[in-house]
């Protein structure tokens, strides 16, 4: 397998980056210790080891190689990559749910087994091209075991503080440990592990010494050009209208499939402050992909195919762009042209889809919702939705807000609420639609909805004695940023003690209270005193 290597190698030795010195031994020692673990994970009763093996090696390759290549060589890079290994093109290694014969097929892999492995790790790319939205996905289910905490450095960081942090950096993947200075105590950090991200801007480069370069396992994460978007996109009509019972022709498809390819080459001629999307190519891919094979989903008119294509697109790379705020015309300014060269009907952006699996065919695929639809969906039950406030008459609650960031929202706050996890703080912009999302979740649950807003006392103690008393499920909603200072102090005493100062209630309220607490069914063989009702 060695002889796989020096091409690869020549190539990175005449078009290393300036600013990072290339030294063959030591990246072919770490390409022989990364091999040699994911060569441990292989059966050996395979009968694609030997395949699997040296694609593994050409993989290993390109992390350790590929990082030190300059921009302008990638392109040679890529092309000695596919003489070694042509096959890297089709194998599911590298095709399943993520681009083809690019690094950033198995990122989030990479990134998550040194992790799992206690290897520190380096990304190397260009600004945009998706280094933190790749680790934040690796990390995710370590992070939902609380194994990781993000510490952020920004460019302001001053010179001193960054001097302090690069000694940290090197205490820790040095000796593995940090010696405190104030209890004169060393402090042992086997499980620490760094993954972090480098700009290949010379200044983001050089930050860190060279020297503790060695300790870090790099991994480039290159950029997908508009080109070989369209390689990947190009199989996908004919594969539809072979397999598919759709009454459109292979034209047709062609063209409604043209305008998420070209407002990707548009995003990449234009200089927003980051002119990539925030999502793998492969994840986008699957989306069109399950939209055009949904068998059930027999397009009967051309405007609906355009409908159905637009509202994904502007789903897919709108909200998931990385442009500034005061880009925010951008996607329009992109689209509007490329909308009218295609020659597109007008269509309703406002529809909501959601993916829904056939059973009749066993095929999956989008289906387009209507607000009636979207409500039965949304709830559940004999008793439906429990508004006990004027706002549910408003269109905005009627028609459950139609579309996808909504209904994002709404699964977001059940899953917290089914979690064990009393309290929801709800965090956004005035507008945003925090008050509406709150509403849609009360209906789902068949809760009572309360507001408490600025002099809310009395509100919030006549619901904690209804809860308390009648053990009805309520859900309060709480405007914080409207609360005076007092009011904020009594409510995270409810959140905390989950009631209010015992000193608070009257004396009657407390009476009532016990008298209550009494008839529950639970409570029949109790009799509380008034200290016990608190």
């Amino acid at each position: 397998m060695r002889s796989h290597l020096s091409s690869l190698i020549d190539v990175s030795r005449s078009n290393g980056h300036p600013n990072i010195a290339f030294s063959p031994p030591t990246k072919v020692n770490k390409l022989v210790c990364t091999l040699h673990q994911f060569l441990e994970k292989l059966s050996a009763n395979s009968p694609t080891l030997k395949a699997d093996a040296i694609l593994m090696y050409i993989c290993a390759c390109t992390w350790t190689i590929g990082a030190v290549v300059k921009y302008s060589a990638r392109p040679i890079f890529h092309e000695a990559l596919l003489k070694v290994a042509p096959e890297l093109k089709c194998h599911k290694l590298f095709t399943h749910g993520r681009t083809c014969y690019d690094t950033s097929v198995c990122v989030e892999y990479l990134v998550s087994h040194f992790a799992t492995d206690r290897r520190n790790v380096l990304l190397v790319g260009a600004s945009g091209v998706g280094k933190s939205s790749f680790t934040r996905r690796a990390l995710h289910s370590l992070s939902d075991r609380n194994m990781i905490r993000t510490i952020r450095l920004g460019k302001h960081t001053s010179a001193i503080s960054f001097q302090e942090c690069q000694e940290q950096i090197r205490q820790i993947v040095d000796v593995k440990g940090v010696y405190h200075r104030t209890s004169f105590e060393y402090v042992e950090l086997s499980s620490l592990v760094f993954v972090g991200l480098a700009s290949l801007n010379p200044s983001s480069v050089m930050e860190l010494p060279l020297r503790l370069l060695r300790h870090f396992h790099m991994i480039w994460t290159p950029e997908l050009p508009p080109d070989s978007i369209f390689e990947m996109f190009k199989s996908l009509p004919t594969f539809v209208v072979e397999r598919s019972p759709m009454s459109l022709d292979l034209e047709t498809c062609w063209k409604v499939l043209q305008f998420p390819l070209l407002v990707l080459q548009a995003m990449w001629g234009h200089s927003f402050q980051s002119p990539h999307a925030i999502f793998t190519l492969g994840d986008v891919l699957n989306v069109y992909r399950s939209l055009l094979q949904s068998a059930s989903f027999n397009f009967e008119s051309k405007s609906k195919l355009e409908g159905v294509m637009l509202n994904l697109t502007a789903t897919c790379f709108r909200g998931r762009s990385n442009f500034c705020d005061q880009d925010e015309w951008a996607y329009d300014y992109l689209t509007s042209p490329i909308r009218l060269a295609l020659d597109f009907d007008t269509h309703d952006e406002r529809t909501l889809y959601r993916f829904a699996t056939h059973t009749t065919d066993g095929i999956s695929g989008y289906a387009s919702l209507t607000s009636q639809a979207a409500i039965n969906v949304f709830t559940m039950g004999v008793e439906k939705f429990h508004w006990h406030h004027p706002s549910f008459n408003e269109s905005a609650v009627r028609h459950l807000v139609p579309f996808p960031i909504a209904v994002d929202n709404v699964l977001r706050v059940l899953v917290s609420l089914s979690d064990i996890k009393s309290h929801v703080l709800l965090k956004g912009p005035r507008g945003c639609g925090k008050r509406v999302t709150m509403i849609i979740v009360s209906g789902i649950l068949s809760y009572k909805y309360v507001e408490i807003r600025q002099t809310a006392f009395h509100v919030l103690k006549q619901t904690l004695m209804i809860v308390g008393t009648t053990a009805t499920n309520h859900i309060i909603y709480v405007a914080v940023d409207e609360l005076s200072t007092d009011m904020r102090h009594v409510l995270m005493h409810v959140v905390c003690d989950g009631d209010i100062p015992w000193s608070l209630y009257e004396a009657h309220e407390l009476d009532d209270i016990a008298d209550a607490m009494k008839k529950l069914p639970s409570l029949q063989h109790l009799n509380p005193s008034k200290a016990q009702c608190y």
